[in-house]
């Protein structure tokens, strides 16, 4: 037999092999773009009991909070809280300028217009809507309280809250004893926690903010001259722990 005159390259000339195909499943990926749904729904107003009562009546505090994030703190909750409240009173026509926030939210989040265009949701159900968006902003990390600068400041912090529960310290259980007379680390580190615990308990400490501060947080001001009644139940369940 006489050797065939066909060429077979070497393996390291081969071609590779061809790329697998875009979609292997047959589903093409979801867009960058996609329409997200909101955390809940327009008529879950009882969800949140504060907000709710806070946004019936008071809604120039809470659209405040909501435009001021929205907003990216361009502008203050106050300033948004006072030109909402003038259009209330003056026109009856305010709806008109938190449906542009309630639009400018969703396409920062890619969230739905549902069930309706915005500016009919604000129209018909403004208190319904407001109390929406404020979840949906609770929902995704924001507290309202501090607006967008705070909660800018909270972030690039990393501050977390510790708990309330009081822990006691203990000590490791693998602690050399002590030689030659002398105290050991463990005994030193016990006296001196209980000496600043005794001593905190005995000293009386300033407040944080003054009796006449109340521009330190208008929210917060506006809110006890307008509905007493919502901060005072705050504090009251918090120094009764939580008893009544």
């Amino acid at each position: 037999m006489y050797p065939s005159n066909e060429y077979a390259p070497p393996p390291s000339f081969q071609q590779p092999p061809p790329p697998p195909p875009l979609y292997t499943t047959g589903i093409p990926a979801q867009p960058m773009n996609s329409v997200g749904q909101w955390s809940t729904g327009l008529c879950d107003c009882g969800s949140d009991v504060y907000n709710c009562c806070l946004t019936c009546w008071c809604p120039c505090i809470p659209f405040g909070q909501i435009a001021e994030i929205a907003d990216k703190g361009n502008t203050s909750c106050a300033v948004h809280g006072t030109l909402y409240t003038v259009l209330l009173l003056l026109t009856g026509c305010q709806w008109i300028y938190s449906c542009m926030y309630r639009s400018k939210m969703r396409q920062q989040y890619m969230l739905s217009e549902e069930p309706c265009n915005d500016c009919l949701v604000h129209c018909c159900c403004e208190p319904c809507a407001m109390c929406q968006e404020y979840r949906e902003l609770e929902h995704r990390g924001f507290d309202m309280s501090l607006g967008w600068h705070g909660n800018m400041e909270r972030q690039n912090q990393g501050i977390v809250m510790p708990p309330f529960a009081h822990t006691e310290m203990k000590q490791p259980s693998e602690q050399p004893p002590p030689s030659d007379g002398q105290p050991s680390l463990a005994s030193l580190q016990s006296q001196y926690a209980v000496g600043i615990s005794a001593s905190a308990m005995m000293s009386t400490h300033k407040w944080s903010s003054g009796l006449c501060d109340c521009c330190s947080d208008v929210s917060i001001c506006c809110l006890i001259c307008w509905c007493p009644c919502i901060p005072f139940g705050q504090i009251a369940e918090i120094v009764d722990k939580g008893n009544t």
